[in-house]
């Protein structure tokens, strides 16, 4: 029978990662600087470049069994291909030395024109070395080609590459692999050797040579990264240090990063670029990336280095799908043995062995889901979904405890990659902001902003007063800050616990069963709340845990709206990022940002497919005008994704040119995308126009209308559903119209005031051009604005956080709640509304959604928002929605006339006097047409329909009734009768 705990909420202010480790340790006296794995003899060979010696590890016995000496410095080996030999470069003998394995005996010894660094094995026992160089600025000799079965043995290559720099024989301790400025790898058939040279302390040059021609086929200058290398078993990408490059092109395919986790990570830290640490191997069979790589936050002075998680990743767009605990940091080179059984890695001690085919004979505690829903109503009609179950599964062996508990410090989120944040620009009362993504990719700078719960009533207040106050998201600019966690205050963390999901877990033995129970202390306001993340835990396995993300909905009972949540990666500022609609296939696209990935939703089922891999991080789709191929812009990297729809794959995607990258800043990747009759167009990450071309993405020239090639962030674009033109909303307010028939933008128009107030971004296009919405004002075929948001009789503007094209005719608008404050509590829920295109007149007065989108606008405040948030299928009346816990789906459907409940003027009397005046506990009439059905009850068996009592509806608070909105739930019959609530 299962055991049922009820856990306390305790209080963490960063996750505590509680794992068991994996791996172990085989000290070396001495420090390591390469590994060579020889499977035939069952030996490791760690070169211990402090003592000036091989040491033999046997993978048999499992212990360090002899060594050998070496010259003086040595800092690379490589074995030979056929195994006989291996080769050693000694730095400060300058030589290359190439030991017998049989006899462990000095065969031969190279003497070069300059000290050594790298080296490596190609096909036909051709050997590269790289050195620092000789002659008039090191331009001599910086890569040598050895060929023991040439008669000119050692030759000098040609090369304009730069040398690497002096070696650094005394790093810092458990560093000495870093002291070379060089590696070099080979991929396993040999072909082709990839090179990473460092010429100085910041600069890097990446480079693929061919054994063959003995020439380097092609380099690319980049920075800040480490010279670790790892090479996949195709030989068709590669690792160098965080980066994830293409062979035949050194594209950027992707770059290791913590938002694309969904387990959390201490201090919301991202991979420190400050210090370079850790290491990479692919599987042999290519399925898996093993990767550990430094996590501490970036400060000066640097802190330790921490990298002792071991990430098992994707290695097409490096989503991790498992982390596990390693006894101590790994510094450097990993090696796998052909069968990918055991990883032998340099560490802090030494040598770390870590079997990874054993990973699961120990428990994995594995979530079966990393989202959950649970939703509250004042009348119980969603009573079955007030709780959910999640099961945590053991995908391992053995027993397994559990526990869930309430990361106290709010959602996790992730800083970008190296510890920099993008640039956020300025909030507040009209603020002008102008995001740029981190390093790294992924979501801009402009942070989401969010109201902390506030149990008891909403109130507002700075965050660091005695009121809760707001969520940015990310709230500083460093983590490990005073900005660097969302909740700093105790009455912030007392907010998030406080008003958090009632969690209890029942131990199965080998599993667990986390239970969420919604908190009635979270009803303040209606809509979803700042969701809750739970920290699970267990001590018995041996990965660290996805978290479990629970969003609290609080709606009224007659919503006939839905939500269908997705799972998410860890951080907040990624997720269901961006949407598009196939009409055809009745389905609609979703970038799911974190977990790299595009959702398909099925219209007509209301559940999702399968989803569909694409590269990493997409945040923009662009579906093409024949519907038949979706695009997909991958901002970690320089990719975009070319998905056929009728077989929902990935079957190509665009090329982009190899130019200079810095690792510690933004890479160039594209940001937005528009498919129109001419092409694809694409705005930068920097804010460059860039179209594409023969499959090749390249620069636009500048145009007359823009005057320049560089739009002003943020930015979003639209094609027209047939691709003739394509809205560019740029961040200063202004709107640029691109003909694709002339492939060129023809006109531009100011469609925001300023300062820009209130959302910013959405997005939409009619048929042929013949209207655009933008930020809920329409706009005509010549970007001149015809109708505003603003109400009738009103001159603010309504917080408008989505708009879709609905045909011809019409267009739809995702209308908000007016917020004085932050922390405003909020008594109506968001509408979608529907008007006509010709003059913007209001031709459906609203339906309801359940939650509006996870950032919250308030006052004169700028939020800036994803351009398409919204769909509508004219075919079903239907509005789909991206929501703050997901997809919301909204019907459009109005009642007709003859059915719609209908309340007489004057018809609510009190059932003794048949006067208005009624007082509390008495009985009152309601007079009107189709208020139910003809089903009869008495009414004493009447529930209270604001059981318990609410504060977010007049009905309940006061001791009058009033005519509610909707009947149905306050009648029996025509004529009936019904109990006031208790006053709360």
């Amino acid at each position: 029978m299962p055991i049922t705990t009820l856990l306390a909420l305790a209080l963490f202010a960063v996750p505590a990662l509680q794992a068991a480790t994996f791996g172990t340790v085989v000290t070396v006296t001495g420090e390591a600087g390469d590994l060579v794995l020889d499977e035939a003899r069952s030996r490791l060979y760690i070169l211990n470049t402090t003592e000036e010696r091989v040491d033999i590890y046997s993978t048999s016995q499992k212990r360090i069994t002899t060594s050998f000496t070496t010259g003086p410095a040595p800092l690379a080996a490589a074995l030979s291909r056929s195994g006989q030999y291996l080769y050693v470069t000694s730095y400060s003998g300058s030589a290359l030395e190439i030991y017998d394995l049989d006899g462990l005996a000095l065969a031969k010894k190279i003497s070069l024109p300059s000290a050594p660094e790298g080296v490596a094995v190609g096909a036909g026992e051709r050997v590269l070395i790289t050195t620092v160089g000789a002659g008039s600025s090191s331009t001599q000799n910086r890569l040598m080609l050895y060929d023991p079965n040439a008669a000119d043995s050692l030759v000098a290559i040609s090369t304009t590459l730069p040398p690497p720099a002096a070696a650094q024989i005394s790093p810092p301790p458990t560093e000495i692999f870093q002291a070379s400025r060089s590696r070099l790898v080979a991929t396993p058939d040999g072909q082709y050797i990839v090179g990473l040279d460092n010429p100085n302390t910041s600069s890097r040059l990446v480079f693929v040579f061919e054994v063959a021609s003995a020439t380097v086929l092609r380099s690319r200058q980049v920075s800040s990264i480490s010279s670790v290398l790892s090479v996949a078993p195709d030989g068709s990408k590669f690792m160098a240090g965080l980066s994830l490059f293409e062979t035949a092109t050194l594209d950027i395919v992707a770059q290791q990063n913590t938002a694309n986790s969904v387990y959390p990570f201490a201090s919301n830290a991202n991979f420190n670029t400050q210090q370079n640490q850790g290491g990479s191997v692919f599987a042999p069979d290519g399925s898996v990336l093993y990767s550990a790589f430094n996590i501490t936050p970036v400060q000066n002075p640097p802190a330790r280095a921490n990298s002792s998680q071991l990430m098992l990743s994707d290695p097409d767009n490096l989503l991790i799908r498992l982390g596990l605990q390693l006894p101590e940091n790994l510094v450097g080179k990993m090696v796998i043995n052909s069968s990918g059984s055991t990883i032998y890695a340099l560490s802090q001690s030494g040598v770390l062995a870590i079997p990874v085919s054993a990973i699961y004979d120990n428990p994995i505690a594995v979530p079966e889901t990393n989202v959950a829903l649970v939703a509250n109503d004042q009348c119980g009609v969603t009573a079955a979904s007030k709780t959910v179950r999640v099961k945590v599964q053991n995908a391992g062996k053995g027993r397994m405890s559990v526990t869930a508990q309430v990361n106290s410090t709010g959602t996790t989120f992730t800083f970008p990659l190296g510890g920099t944040q993008g640039n956020t620009g300025t909030g507040g009362t009209g603020g002008t902001t102008t995001p740029t993504p981190g390093p790294g990719g992924g979501a801009p700078g402009a942070p989401i902003i969010a109201p902390f719960p506030t149990p008891g009533g909403g109130t507002t207040g700075g965050t660091t007063g005695g009121t809760p106050g707001q969520v940015t998201i990310p709230p500083g600019t460093t983590p490990g800050t005073t900005g660097g966690n969302l909740a700093n205050t105790p009455t912030q963390q007392n907010a998030v616990s406080s008003t958090a999901p009632l969690v209890t877990v029942e131990q199965g033995g080998t599993d667990a069963t986390a239970v969420f129970t919604y908190n009635s202390a979270a009803a303040t306001s209606l809509g979803t709340i700042l969701p809750t993340d739970f920290l699970v835990q267990s001590s018995e396995a041996i990965n660290i845990p996805a978290r479990i993300r629970v969003y609290q909905n609080n709606r009224n009972a007659e919503s006939v709206a839905n939500i269908s949540p997705a799972p998410i990666s860890v951080s907040t500022a990624e997720g269901l990022v961006d949407m598009v609609m196939d009409s055809a296939r009745q389905l609609i696209y979703l970038a799911n940002s974190g977990l790299n990935r595009v959702e398909v939703f099925d219209m007509r089922t209301n559940r999702y497919l399968a989803p569909v891999k694409v590269g990493q991080l997409p945040r923009s789709l662009a579906l093409a005008p024949d519907g038949n191929t979706l695009y997909v812009a991958n901002t970690g990297g320089e990719s975009i994704s070319i998905v056929d729809l009728d077989q929902r794959v990935v079957t190509g995607k665009v090329l982009f040119p190899p130019i200079p990258y810095n690792a510690s800043f933004s890479l160039n990747t594209p940001g937005v995308i528009a498919a129109g009759l001419s092409g694809l167009q694409i705005v930068m990450s920097n804010g460059q126009l860039w179209k594409v071309a023969n499959n090749e993405a390249m620069p636009r020239r500048s145009t007359a209308v823009l005057g320049t090639s560089t739009v002003t962030s943020p930015y979003n674009m639209v094609a027209t559903p047939g691709g003739e033109f394509i809205l560019l909303l740029g961040g200063s307010g202004t709107a640029y119209l691109y003909d694709a028939l002339k492939d060129d933008f023809v006109t531009s128009a100011s469609v925001a005031t300023t300062p820009i107030q209130g959302y910013y971004g959405p997005v939409a296009a009619g048929p042929r051009g013949q209207y655009y919405a933008v930020n809920g004002n329409l706009l005509n075929s010549s970007l001149t604005i015809v109708a505003s948001s603003t109400q009738p009789g009103s001159t603010t503007p309504r917080p408008i956080s989505a708009v879709a094209a609905v045909g011809a005719a019409q267009f739809a608008r995702f209308v908000q709640p007016v917020r004085s404050g932050i922390n405003t509590a909020v008594t109506d829920l968001p509408t979608v509304e529907v008007a006509d295109s010709v003059a913007g007149q209001i031709r459906s007065a609203g339906t309801s959604a359940p939650e509006g989108p996870l950032s919250t606008q308030s006052g004169t405040a700028r939020v800036n928002m994803s351009g398409k948030q919204m769909v509508v299928d004219p075919a079903s009346n239907t509005a789909y929605l991206l929501t703050t816990s997901g997809i919301s789906i909204v019907s459009l459907a109005t009642s007709a006339s003859t059915t719609r409940p209908t309340v007489n003027s004057g018809g609510v009397v009190n059932s003794a006097s048949h006067g208005t005046a009624i007082a509390p506990g008495s009985v009152a009439l309601v007079f009107g047409s189709n208020l139910a059905s003809s089903d009869t009850a008495a009414g004493s068996q009447l529930p209270c329909p604001c059981s318990p009592p609410r504060r977010d509806r007049s009905t309940c608070r006061s001791p009058s009734i009033s005519p509610p909105a909707s009947i149905p739930w306050w009648s029996a019959r025509p004529i009936a009768t019904s109990r006031p609530c208790p006053k709360p």
